[in-house]
This record gives C-alpha cells, sequence and structure tokens, in this order.
C-alpha cells in the first residue's frame, strides 16, 4: 500500500490542546497523516534529530501559532527555520508551509513576522477557515499525485502487461505535455515504462509513432533517452532507416565516431527527407573526423574533408533550391579547410555557394515564399561566408524568433559557428550571434539539468557528460596556476556548522581594511544573514539566521581549520531583504589565511562573462562551481548567474575570472525576476554584490558612530 503524504504540524507547548484537536481532525482523513511529536518520538530517540528529519520527509508543513506563541523563542523557532530551508528546496508553485491562526479572532498583522509576511495565512477561528486549511492541503497533494505519477508509470513495467494497455496517442501526448513542462520526472518515467516493455518485445510500434517519439526527444537534446529508445526499437525489429539514423545521431552526440559512421554509410531509403538527413549526419561526422585531426596533411583526415564536402553537396546539388543547408555547410568545412592551409579542389567556390543561398532566400522574400528556421540558419553562414557580418546577425535573430527554431536546430548552428567557422564570443560577429544562441539554449538546459539529474537512464549514463555542458555553455580552458590560485583561496572559506557538526551555509575571511578602513589589517569572516545573523535582526526576522552561540566555523581545507572556531563578536548585520550580509570577528585570528581579494569592479556585460563560487552545498565538502558559470545580468546590488548552487551555498563568494571577489550567494529559482526593468522570469541564482555591501556597511558604520540606528539607513534591495 502506498505510505500516505505527511503533514508535520508545529506548534508552541501552550496551545497543546488546540492543536491536539487539529491533529484529530486530520488524523480522520484518509488522504493524509499527521505528524505530531509527542505521537511519534519515542523514548530515547534524540529530539532534534528526528524532529529534523520528519521536517523534511513531510510533504507539508502546518505551522500553528497564537498570540501567546507567536513572538516566543525557542523550539518552534528552530522547526519554522528548518521548513524555511526547505521551502527553499521546493518549486515556487508548491504549497508546503501553512501558517495557521488558531486562536479566537483575526490574524495580528503587525505581528506577522516579515518572512512569512508574504505567505497566505489560514485562520481557523473563521467560518471558512476549516474548508481553507483543507483545500490547500487538497492542491499539494494533487500536484503530488500527477508528479508521483511518473514513479507509479515505472512501477507498472513489474505487472504482466499486452500490448492492447499501451495507448501510444495518449503516451506521446503525456510525454509531449511533460516536455513543455521539464518534467524531468514524468519523463523519466514515461521513457523507462517504454524501455522496459520493447525489451521485453510486448510492445510494437508502428514507425509512424516510433519517429514522432524520438523527434519529441531529440527537439529537446534528450539524447541519452533518444539512443536507449532508439537501441530498443531496433532490437525489437524496427530496423527502419529513420530508426537507425535517430540511434546514429545519438551515438555522434555522445563523442562517438566509427559506430554511427558505419551504420550512416550503410543506409539507403527512397524518402527524399530521409535521404537528406543522412546526408546531413555523414557531413557532420567526416566533419568531425577532418577537425579532430592535428595533422591536416595525412591522408586519412584528406578523405575525411572530401567526404564531407561530398555528402553535403550531393544533397545541395539534388535540389539546390531546398537543402540550403547542406550546400551552405560544404561551403563552410572548404572555407575552414583554406584557413586551415589544407587544399582541395573539384568543387565550386565557396563564395559562389552563399551568394546562391542568398539569392534563392531573396527569391522567397519576393514572392512571399516561405522560409523555415533551417534556412535562416543557412543565411547565417552564407552571411559569414561573404563577410556580411550585420546581416549575419539579423538572420541569427530571425532563426531564433522562428516557430520551429527548438533546441536541437539552435544547438546545431550553435556548434557549426564554434567548431568550423570559429566565430569567438569576444569578437564581431561572434558577439552579436554567439550570445544571442547562448541565452536561447540555456534556460531549457538548465531547467533539464535540474530535473533530470537523478533520473536519466542508468545504462546510457556516460563518462563524458559535462560534454554536453560544454556544448551548450562552452567554459574556457583554464591553465594549472589558475587552479592554483583557486585553491588557495578555498583556504579562507569555511562551513559554518551547527555544534552536533551538521552543515548549514559557507563563510569566507576578508581583510577589514578592504571594507572600511576603521577594521584596519584586521581578517574578519564574511557570510549572508540568512545564515548567521546578531540577535537585533532575529527579532526582526525569528525565523531567519542562526543564533551566533550555537554555531562553529570550520575552516575544512586546514590543519589549523581542524580545531574550530567560533563567533566573538557579529560586528554588523543586514536583513535578507537587504544586503543579507553580517560581518563576524572571530574567536582568535586566523593570519594563516590569505583572504579573498576584492575586485576592482562589477564585470561589463559581454555575454560570455564567467562567475564561480567556492562553498559547502548541502553542508557538505568544500566545493568548485565552475560549469555552466555564465553571469547572465546584473546591477548595481545584485547579480545574476548560471553557476550551480544548493541548500548551503547560501553566503558563499562568487567570484570573477581572476579570483577576485564579486559578491556573495544569496539565492537561486527558477522564476527569478529579471534585472534593470525587465519583464518576466528566467532560471538564475542571485548573489549580493560586494560593492553594495560595502557602502551600506559603510553608511551603518557612520551612522553608529554618529549615535544614529544602522537599521534606519541601510539600503533596501528592492523588488
Amino acid at each position: 500500500m502506498p505510505k500516505k503524504p505527511q503533514i508535520f504540524i508545529s506548534y508552541a507547548r501552550s496551545d497543546k490542546v488546540a492543536v491536539k484537536n487539529i491533529y484529530d481532525k486530520l488524523a480522520s482523513l484518509n488522504s493524509i497523516k499527521p505528524w505530531l511529536d509527542e505521537k511519534e518520538i519515542l523514548g530515547g530517540e534524540k529530539w532534534d534529530t528526528v524532529i529534523r528529519r520528519a521536517i523534511r520527509d513531510s510533504q507539508l508543513f502546518l505551522l500553528c501559532l497564537s498570540r501567546n506563541s507567536i513572538q516566543r523563542r525557542g523550539v518552534l523557532q528552530r522547526e519554522v527555520k528548518i521548513a524555511l530551508d526547505v521551502l527553499e528546496e521546493k518549486l515556487e508553485t508548491d504549497i508546503f508551509l501553512i501558517p495557521t491562526w488558531i486562536e479566537t479572532g483575526p490574524v495580528p498583522q503587525d505581528d506577522i513576522p516579515d518572512n512569512l509576511a508574504n505567505i497566505e495565512w489560514v485562520n481557523l477561528s473563521e467560518p471558512p477557515g476549516w474548508e481553507k486549511l483543507i483545500r490547500s492541503i487538497e492542491a499539494q497533494l494533487k500536484k503530488l499525485d500527477e508528479s508521483a505519477a511518473g514513479f507509479e508509470l515505472a512501477s507498472v513495467a513489474c505487472v504482466p502487461f499486452s500490448a492492447t494497455d499501451f495507448k501510444v496517442d495518449t503516451f506521446i501526448d503525456e510525454l509531449k505535455q511533460a516536455l513543455d513542462d521539464f518534467n524531468g520526472t514524468i519523463v523519466a518515467a514515461k521513457c523507462q515504462v517504454l524501455l522496459t516493455h520493447l525489451r521485453r518485445a510486448e510492445l510494437a510500434l508502428a514507425e509512424r509513432d516510433a519517429v514522432r517519439i524520438l523527434r519529441h526527444l531529440l527537439r529537446n537534446n534528450l539524447f541519452d533517452y533518444l539512443g536507449a529508445i532508439a537501441d530498443a526499437l531496433l532490437i525489437n525489429g524496427l530496423q527502419t532507416p529513420s530508426v537507425r539514423s535517430f540511434y546514429a545521431l545519438s551515438l555522434l552526440e555522445r563523442g562517438l565516431i566509427k559506430a554511427p559512421l558505419a551504420i550512416l554509410e550503410d543506409l539507403a531509403t527512397d524518402d527524399p527527407t530521409e535521404h537528406a538527413e543522412i546526408g546531413k549526419l555523414l557531413g557532420r561526422t567526416y566533419t568531425r573526423i577532418y577537425l579532430d585531426g592535428e595533422n591536416t596533411t595525412r591522408p586519412r583526415i584528406n578523405d575525411a574533408l572530401r567526404h564531407a564536402v561530398e555528402c553535403y553537396l550531393k544533397i545541395y546539388n539534388g535540389d539546390p533550391k531546398r537543402h540550403l543547408l547542406h550546400g551552405i555547410r560544404a561551403a563552410a568545412i572548404l572555407m575552414r579547410a583554406e584557413r586551415d592551409g589544407t587544399t582541395i579542389t573539384g568543387f565550386s567556390a565557396p563564395n559562389e555557394i552563399a551568394q546562391a543561398v542568398l539569392y534563392e532566400l531573396r527569391d522567397r522574400k519576393e514572392f512571399k515564399e516561405s522560409v523555415t528556421a533551417c534556412d535562416n540558419a543557412a543565411a547565417v553562414e552564407a552571411c559569414l561566408a561573404l563577410g556580411r557580418n550585420d546581416e549575419a546577425v539579423t538572420w541569427a535573430q530571425r532563426f531564433i524568433d522562428h516557430e520551429a527554431a527548438d533546441a536541437s536546430t539552435l544547438r546545431d548552428l550553435y556548434r557549426q559557428l564554434q567548431d568550423v567557422w570559429q566565430r569567438k564570443p569576444e569578437e564581431e560577429p561572434g558577439k552579436s550571434i554567439v550570445p544571442l544562441l547562448s541565452q536561447k539554449i540555456e534556460v531549457p538546459q538548465n531547467a533539464w539539468q535540474s530535473t533530470l539529474a537523478l533520473t536519466q537512464p542508468p545504462e546510457t549514463r556516460r563518462e563524458h557528460d559535462t560534454e554536453l555542458e560544454q556544448v551548450f555553455a562552452p567554459d574556457p580552458f583554464y591553465t594549472l596556476q589558475w587552479y592554483k590560485r583557486g585553491l588557495e583561496i578555498a583556504n579562507g572559506i569555511a562551513r559554518i556548522e551547527r555544534l552536533d557538526g551538521s552543515g548549514v551555509g559557507t563563510g569566507f575571511v576578508v581583510s577589514g581594511k578592504d571594507l572600511n578602513p576603521d577594521f584596519g589589517d584586521e581578517l574578519l569572516f564574511l557570510t549572508a544573514a540568512h545564515v548567521l545573523t546578531d540577535e537585533k535582526t532575529r527579532e526582526h526576522l525569528p525565523f531567519v539566521g542562526l543564533d551566533p552561540k550555537e554555531v562553529g566555523i570550520n575552516f575544512t581545507t586546514t590543519d589549523q581549520g581542524s580545531r574550530g572556531y567560533r563567533v566573538k563578536e557579529i560586528l554588523w548585520s543586514s536583513f535578507t531583504d537587504q544586503m543579507d550580509a553580517t560581518l563576524i570577528r572571530l574567536d582568535r585570528p586566523v593570519s594563516y589565511i590569505q583572504p579573498c581579494r576584492i575586485a576592482k569592479q562589477l564585470p561589463q556585460l559581454t555575454g560570455n562573462e564567467h562567475v564561480y563560487m567556492i562553498g559547502h552545498p548541502l553542508g557538505g565538502d568544500l566545493k568548485f562551481s565552475l560549469q555552466d558559470s555564465y553571469l547572465l545580468d546584473r546591477d548595481e546590488t545584485r547579480l545574476h548567474y548560471l553557476t550551480p548552487s544548493a541548500p548551503g551555498s547560501g553566503g558563499s563568494p562568487v567570484f570573477n575570472e581572476n579570483w577576485e571577489l564579486l559578491g556573495i550567494h544569496h539565492k537561486g529559482s527558477d522564476r527569478m525576476p529579471r534585472l534593470n526593468g525587465q519583464p518576466g522570469t528566467y532560471a538564475a541564482n542571485e548573489g549580493i554584490s560586494i560593492f553594495a555591501i560595502i557602502d551600506a556597511l559603510k553608511s551603518a558604520w557612520l551612522s553608529k558612530t554618529n549615535g544614529v540606528e544602522p537599521a534606519e539607513v541601510l539600503p533596501e534591495v528592492t523588488r
């Protein structure tokens, strides 16, 4: 029998009687299991450990508050702090923490803690209060059922199955919806069910339906699933050219050459569309062989070059009005060979092919004929071939805006510009075109990385998974000296721990004089206020930030750090909705540690700026966040970036490419509001600029020395 979803009931001891009634009512429901400490904790168990585990194991958190409990400190606060940490890991649309007023009368709006003010409250003393609570619970349970449906589908593979049970149109519709929603759980479960039954030979798909499934996976660049399902279809007897070409493409995306080449060279089809696709894949494969060859004078490398051009031109010359992309790909590799100093004869001049492509597109525009996404991509390359860079940028924008420009076609042009045309993002026209493509690619890619990280089919995982990241968000190569510098900096980054040793966040050493001349040469410790803060801030936000008396600070990379540090004094702390920063004096000097060097200025937005983090995600070992590290946007206070983070990364230093400090990691969201007045949201992590923190600190410090309350002058991070 499936385990019921659990709702954790948090309350103050003074409200025990009222909460017991709520527990009994919830227990009478068949859909959920209430969790109450006095019912669940066994004699001899460690209270803190059990509570923490129960909150994390719960699907909902019911916070029962009254006038007697809302201002009280202690156990209730700790439970809410854990719940808020869990809430950060949830989707923006999830219901998890439900603040519930259990005393007669209205909710005292003035007494609501700020960090609970943006969450809708339930008042059980009002007539619709209980119904509202039940509706909230049912709404979240419905979402959980939809998510759990993917896992339930996977379990179907363990029971007897009949082909009549499989409704292919329904399956494809549900798969497409999950792909559109970036729901990795459902996609993974759907693919696993299909794989299981195909491999058991319990299901036969028509080629038309098989190709529909494979195309949907290709359009989302899910090559692991594409390859696994194509492989299962082949084993199941569907040995058609289309399925085999999909399989070859999946192998090519995994970095293999010989296997896909053998498959493609053996394919023959009367279908002109399939024939053209096979020709393009063969051209791409031979191009890869040529590009990977260090010595272009070797016969094998030269032969690959000739074969690439022949494969492209065979399709193009067969129908030059239709297959523009094949023609320009031949021109592109010919021009690359010329730049490499490789002589190859017997083919049309590349500039003539490029001119013919643009003439055809001019004629289509004149006679109002359709232009496909691939035609727009061909025009980009044709303009590059002719040195018409401004027109290339215009065509690139048309390509990106085309309704048929999916993740796969975007990736294809991106790779072509990087590998064959060698267009660099820091030089025109690459400076204008590459960011257009990368920005369009990055958001769905990040969504898939976050939802498919643990659901990719095990048999198709590969050692070089970072290859995808390198294609979508290509990172530069780094020197050994660069890594050594990063390791030196890492010595000054510490894990903030509870006294039981469990990690909760990250902080780092800075030179006091870099923040305020009054601090002189003293080395201080900087972290996020939502990790560690002072008593005044906790009074304002009672469920945010640990009490400094409850934590230790561990520099895990050094022998000296193993002794552990404690907080001697909090020099300054801002609210989490302002600078979200806390400056600390430790209980003893850390003179053996090199402080983080502050950058001279924030980076310019070139489309190719990287930022990096070092921290203790999930409270674990020290880790470097280097992949997909693009700076998306910034203003004077905030930085938005793709650099990976996780709970426990709060307070981590954010660096530029020279390991100079830019800011402190604040939070992340898949629906982060854009900066600089731009409408909408995107997937991003957010840091607070070190320069904004320095300005706020100086202002507060000056006010403090003049007898003015610092909180009155702290600049707010506006939304």
